[in-house]
C-alpha cells in the first residue's frame, strides 16, 4: 500500500507595474494573491491489496476567513495545472496588512464522496468509503506575504482489514460502522456528527496459508484529529454464501491521520462463530508515535483446541477490567497457555468452555493441575476466579495448588470429587458445595484463606487415607480463618480436619461417624460446640484427653443426653462444660 500524502506549496506571485512578470514581491497592491498547490503524485492509493482502482485527488478548495472569522469572498476551486496533482487559486481583495485563516481541503470531485463548505464539508450519503480519501490544512491568522506553504494532512482514519486465516475469492466481508464523525469544521480542525455507514468489500485474489496478517481491504473513515471510538459489526460470507457469521468489534479507534488496523481470523466467522478480531491504532500515515490495542470483547471463541493464545488472553482481560470468557473448545494445553501468563491478572469464565482432550476428539471429565504452581511463583499467581466448565465430575489432585491470588471459585452441578491440595494455599475465601458433589480428599482446602461460615452437605464424604485414626491426617480444612462450622456429613472428623484454625469459635454437628482426637487440635479455641445427636458420636481420644490440644470451653448437646455424653469415653474430660441446648 503506497502511502499517501499531499503537500500544498504556496508562491505568491507578485505583479506589480514597474516590474516584469517574473518578479516575485507578495501580494499585488490591488490586493490579489496568487497561490500554487502542488499535489504530491505519490497520493493515489488502492482501495485494497488486491483491487487495483487508485483514489484520485482531483479537487482542491480554499476557503479564506477574516479576523472575525468571516469569509472573505467565496469558496474557491483550483484550478489543475499542466502537471498532475497541481492547482492554482486567484484570490482578490485581501488586504495586505490584515491577517486571514487560509483553509484547505482535498478530495476525490470524481467520487462524489464530500459537500459543502469548509467549515461544514459532510461526507455525502451514498459515499463509497474506499474513495473517501482526503487532506486538509491552514494556515492560521497570516497575512497574504506570509501565506508561502503549507502541508495538508489526512482529514479521515485510514481502516486496513488483516486477516490471520485463508480466504478465497468471492468471499465478502462488510463492516457496519456507528458513531463515526461526518461533518468537518476544516478551520477549527474538529470533526463532528455520529453517523452510521456500511463498507463491503469482495475479495478479488486468494489469501492462503500460511500467514500472520494479510491485508484484505482498506478504506477510509471520517475521525476527528483527537480521536474518537466507533462500534463495528464485521460479518463474513464465503462466495457461495454456504458459510457466514458476524462478529461486534467494541470501541474500536478512529484518529484523523492515523491507520486503525483490524486483525484476526475473518473466515471463522461462519456458522454463527465469532472470531477474536482486535483493532489497533497505528500512526504509520504521517510517523506519528504511539498504538494501542482494542480487543473485541473480553469473549474468546473457539472452533477446536489448542487456539488459546496468550496475546488473546491478555487483549480480553484488557477490557474485560481482568475478567476473560472462553467460549468453545479447550484442551490441557490452552490452559496452560494462561497458566503462563505472569503480567496479567485473569479472572477466567469457563462456564461456556468445553474440555476436551489433547487433540479434541473427546470430551474429558477431570479438570487438570495445570494451574499448580501457577507462574512458578506465588506473587505472580494469574487466577483471581475462576468459573470451571460443565461436564466436570472431578478436579486432579494439586489442581490449584498455590494460586495465591485465587480468590473466587464456583464449582460445576455434575462435580463428584474434589482431589487432593486442590485449593491448597489459594486465595479462596468461600465456597459452595454442588449438589452432585460426592469426595473431598485430604488437604483439599488447607492453607487457604477460607473464612466465615462453613456448611458441610449431607451427601459429601472425607475418604480416609489409613485405617487408624491415629495416622489419619485428611486436614482438609486445617489452617483456615472460618469461624463457624455446621457439619451434616456422615464421615467423621478425621485426624487435623479443623487443626490451626484458630479463628473457629462455633461447630455444629448435626451427624457424623466419630471425631478422631486431633479433629480441632494444634492451638483450635471452639467456644462452643453443638452435638445435634442423642448418641454421642466416638472420640477417638488420645490418653483420654478428649480432642487432645484443642480447647473447648462449651459443649452443647440434646437435654436427654447430657447425662450420656458426661459419661461416655472421651466426652467425660469434658464433663463440666456439658449442657443442654437451650
Amino acid at each position: 500500500m503506497r502511502k499517501k500524502q499531499l503537500f500544498l506549496m504556496l508562491g505568491m506571485v507578485a505583479m506589480l507595474a514597474s516590474c516584469s512578470q517574473d518578479e516575485l514581491g507578495g501580494a499585488r497592491t490591488d490586493g490579489a494573491l496568487t497561490i500554487t498547490a502542488t499535489v504530491d503524485n505519490g497520493i493515489g492509493t488502492r482501495a485494497s491489496t488486491y483491487d487495483s482502482d487508485d483514489v484520485d485527488i482531483d479537487e482542491c478548495l480554499l476557503e479564506v476567513y477574516d479576523a472575525e472569522g468571516s469569509l472573505v469572498g467565496s469558496q474557491l476551486t483550483g484550478t489543475p495545472g499542466g502537471t498532475e496533482g497541481t492547482f492554482t487559486f486567484t484570490v482578490s481583495g485581501l488586504d495586505p496588512d490584515a491577517q486571514y485563516d487560509f483553509v484547505f481541503w482535498a478530495d476525490s470531485k470524481a467520487a462524489a464522496t464530500y459537500g459543502g463548505s469548509l467549515k461544514e464539508r459532510k461526507l455525502t450519503d451514498a459515499a463509497d468509503l474506499a474513495k473517501a480519501l482526503a487532506f486538509q490544512g491552514r494556515i492560521d491568522n497570516s497575512r497574504p506575504a506570509d501565506a508561502t506553504a503549507v502541508t495538508l494532512t489526512h482529514a479521515v482514519a485510514k481502516v486496513t482489514l488483516k486477516t490471520t486465516g485463508a480466504m478465497t475469492t468471492g468471499d465478502n466481508v462488510t463492516l457496519a460502522m456507528t458513531g463515526i464523525a461526518d461533518t468537518w469544521n476544516v478551520q477549527t480542525g474538529t470533526a463532528t456528527g455520529t453517523a452510521a455507514k456500511t463498507y463491503a468489500y469482495t475479495l478479488t485474489a486468494d489469501i492462503a496459508q500460511p500467514q500472520t496478517d494479510a491485508e484484505v481491504t482498506t478504506f477510509y473513515v471520517p475521525a476527528p484529529a483527537l480521536g474518537s471510538t466507533s462500534d463495528i459489526t464485521l460479518s463474513y460470507a464465503n462466495a457461495s454464501g454456504s458459510k457466514q457469521g458476524s462478529t461486534s468489534v467494541t470501541n474500536v479507534p478512529l484518529q484523523a491521520n492515523y491507520r486503525t488496523v483490524l486483525k484476526g481470523d475473518v473466515a471463522a466467522l461462519f456458522g454463527g462463530a465469532t472470531a477474536t478480531i482486535t483493532a489497533s491504532l497505528d500512526g504509520d500515515w504521517n510517523d506519528q508515535s504511539g498504538e494501542s490495542v482494542f480487543p473485541q470483547t473480553n469473549t474468546i471463541e473457539t472452533t477446536g483446541v489448542g487456539q488459546i493464545t496468550a496475546e488473546a488472553v491478555k487483549a480480553a482481560a484488557a477490557i474485560g477490567n481482568g475478567t476473560v470468557i472462553i467460549n468453545g473448545q479447550i484442551n490441557e494445553a490452552d490452559l496452560q497457555t494462561i497458566a503462563a501468563i505472569t503480567d496479567t491478572k485473569i479472572n477466567l469464565d469457563l462456564s461456556q468452555a468445553t474440555l476436551m482432550n489433547s487433540d479434541g476428539t473427546g470430551n474429558i471429565t477431570e479438570f487438570p493441575a495445570a494451574f499448580q504452581y501457577n507462574a512458578n511463583t506465588q506473587s505472580t499467581s494469574v487466577l483471581t476466579g475462576i468459573i470451571l466448565p460443565s461436564g466436570i465430575e472431578s478436579l486432579a489432585d494439586n489442581c490449584f495448588q498455590r494460586c495465591v491470588n485465587l480468590t473466587s471459585v464456583t464449582l460445576p452441578e455434575g462435580l463428584k470429587t474434589i482431589g487432593s491440595s486442590a485449593f491448597q494455599n489459594t486465595g479462596i475465601t468461600s465456597i459452595d458445595f454442588p449438589a452432585s458433589l460426592e469426595t473431598i480428599n485430604g488437604y483439599a482446602f488447607s492453607g487457604s484463606k477460607l473464612e466465615g461460615e462453613l456448611v458441610i452437605p449431607e451427601h459429601v464424604t472425607f475418604p480416609s487415607n489409613s485405617p487408624s485414626p491415629y495416622a489419619t491426617t485428611t486436614s482438609v480444612f486445617s489452617e483456615t480463618n472460618i469461624t463457624s462450622v455446621v457439619w451434616n456429613s456422615p464421615s467423621p472428623l478425621q485426624n487435623h480436619t479443623f487443626s490451626s484454625c484458630k479463628q473457629l469459635k462455633t461447630v455444629t454437628i448435626n451427624d457424623c461417624g466419630g471425631i478422631h482426637f486431633n479433629a480441632f487440635g494444634m492451638g483450635c479455641t471452639v467456644s462452643e460446640l453443638i452435638i445435634n445427636m442423642t448418641t454421642p458420636p466416638t472420640i477417638d481420644s488420645h490418653r483420654g484427653e478428649g480432642f487432645n490440644s484443642a480447647e473447648i470451653t462449651s459443649i452443647k448437646v440434646p437435654a436427654e443426653a447430657v447425662d450420656t455424653y458426661q459419661a461416655a469415653d472421651g466426652w467425660s474430660y469434658y464433663d463440666g462444660v456439658i449442657t443442654a441446648i437451650e
